[in-house]
């Protein structure tokens, strides 16, 4: 038969397992709650880098076009140019 000694120390053992388990279920929805945190974070992250790499894409993209339309203008005034120097050594 266990003596009241006994009963104490299972009573105390069982008091103290209790307790950790209380702390480490709470430390359990602590590191659930950072694991949301941190996921949701990483979607806005995720969407901010997809944002800004779609806004650098249209402003390169536009980069090119306008440099298309200046080359195409120099192009333009050169291929000019060029005929009126034609013309004016026929002139001469």
């Amino acid at each position: 038969m266990p003596s009241g000694r006994d009963e104490l120390g299972v009573f105390r053992t069982v008091e103290l397992n209790t307790k950790d388990i209380v702390v480490i279920k709470q430390t359990l929805e602590d590191h659930a709650e950072q694991m949301e945190e941190m996921k949701n974070n990483a979607i806005k992250l995720e969407t901010t880098v997809t944002l800004e790499n779609r806004e650098t894409r249209a402003i390169a993209t536009q980069q090119v076009e306008k440099l298309y339309v200046l080359v195409e203008k120099a192009m333009g005034f050169r291929t000019e140019s060029a005929s009126q120097e034609h013309e004016l050594k026929m002139l001469r």
